[in-house]
């Protein structure tokens, strides 16, 4: 019985919306496994206060539990102790080192997933920043998974005192000593020659999510930076429903490839802002004080290298600049209490696409798919070809007959 036109397409069509559907389906489903498995980290792990002169048994008690959970992921972990003048502040930083085939080379294209495990002394920090360590922890456990043999070396880094410490009148003192005493050896490959440095993702803040209008402030600062982000954000009510990534011009490159990857993670009502700071390169003292807003985390310690220059991002929800954490920021209030299913599924629709994108950078030649990039929750390019020639092929056999 011959074909008509009309029902080879129709048929085609109706494929293709059945592979989508299931592709949708798979996806929910990922993220809803990711959410409690970030849910469980959480929990048991980032709930109390890990600063060493309040807690200093609990903060000990998770250093132990990023180190074993990375070693448990086949990762090389190092432990980073550091400590400044006259004992000013003692620190430990955990790197974990999922070792590309070309480490130790100028093929190696390094690249970093980071955030920071202490918190104040007057916070549980279960956002700021149990969030950053529990994503980076997941991200790690998955990417470790894939069926592949990176090509260039991924670390995972957990930043000890990012907060301000008093002795020593400033912050992000752990990521400080992590670029100069650890990163800046490690890209060394000779006295001429070093691995090329891909960029840092730094996990800042990242799991509050509030839809309501008027949840969302934000800094002077952003006049300086974006009137347009400005203006969407007042289209939009002000709500709280975005994940925010912050970097100069000199990390459009990698910041453009981070935001793709979030968006091919489509979560209902979620959805991403981007800043790009005005800056080329080191941020003058100036610019650092002007924009300094967009400077509370550890990427700027990798801005103030150069060059060559270290690209890196700030990720973050917006900390102290969205409700409830306008008034928990920093407060006993950041607590379990923002363990929620919305708050779990904004933060695993971030680890997902951190995952994707960590797999496609550390990957040879991402296009051959050897590595499962995004292979959960979108149609790959080659399903869509293989649905549009069986269309062409069906259509044509149906007309010749």
């Amino acid at each position: 019985m011959a074909i008509t036109t009309r029902n080879a397409v129709l048929f085609c069509l109706t494929v293709l919306a059945f592979h989508l559907s299931l592709t949708t389906t798979a996806e929910t489903d990922e993220l809803a496994g990711i959410s409690e498995n970030l849910r469980q980290r959480l929990q048991d792990h980032f709930t109390h206060t890990r600063h060493h002169d309040v807690n200093p048994v609990n903060k000990d008690n998770v250093r132990n539990y990023i180190s074993e959970t990375l070693k448990d992921c086949d990762l090389k972990v190092e432990l980073q102790e550091f400590s400044g003048t006259n004992n000013q502040y003692e620190g430990v930083n955990v790197i974990g080192i999922l070792e590309g085939q070309a480490i130790g080379t100028a093929d190696d294209n390094v690249v970093l997933l980071g955030a920071h495990y202490d918190t104040t002394d007057t916070t549980r920090g279960v956002d700021d920043n149990g969030s950053g360590v529990a994503l980076l922890l997941e991200a790690a456990a998955m990417v470790t998974k894939a069926a592949c043999k990176p090509k260039n070396t991924i670390l995972f880094v957990a930043f000890d005192l990012e907060e301000f410490q008093r002795e020593a009148f400033d912050i992000c003192i752990g990521s400080k000593h992590f670029v100069s005493e650890w990163l800046e050896p490690f890209l060394r490959v000779n006295e001429t020659t070093r691995s090329p440095f891909q960029g840092a993702l730094v996990m800042e803040t990242v799991m509050n999510y509030n839809k309501s209008d008027w949840s969302q402030e934000f800094p002077e600062a952003i006049f300086l930076v974006s009137e347009e982000v400005h203006q969407h954000l007042q289209s939009r009510n002000f709500s709280g429903d975005f994940l925010t990534v912050i970097g100069r011009r000199t990390d459009a490159d990698f910041s453009a490839s981070f935001t793709s990857h979030l968006s091919q993670v489509s979560v209902p009502d979620m959805y991403t802002e981007i800043f790009e700071l005005p800056i080329e390169g080191v941020p003058s003292e100036d610019e650092e004080v002007m924009l300094g807003d967009f400077f509370r985390s550890d990427h700027k310690r990798f801005w103030q290298k150069g060059p060559p220059y270290l690209p890196a991002l700030f990720i973050t929800d917006t900390a102290d600049f969205r409700v409830p954490m306008t008034v928990c920021y920093h407060e006993p209030c950041d607590d379990d209490k923002m363990i929620t299913d919305d708050n779990l599924l904004f933060l695993a629709r971030t680890t997902k696409a951190t995952v994707n994108m960590l797999i496609e950078l550390s990957t040879e030649d991402a296009t051959d798919w050897q590595c499962p990039v995004g292979s959960v929750g979108r149609l790959q390019p080659y399903n869509v070809a293989a649905f549009l020639v069986a269309a062409i092929i069906i259509i044509i056999s149906s007309i010749s007959e």
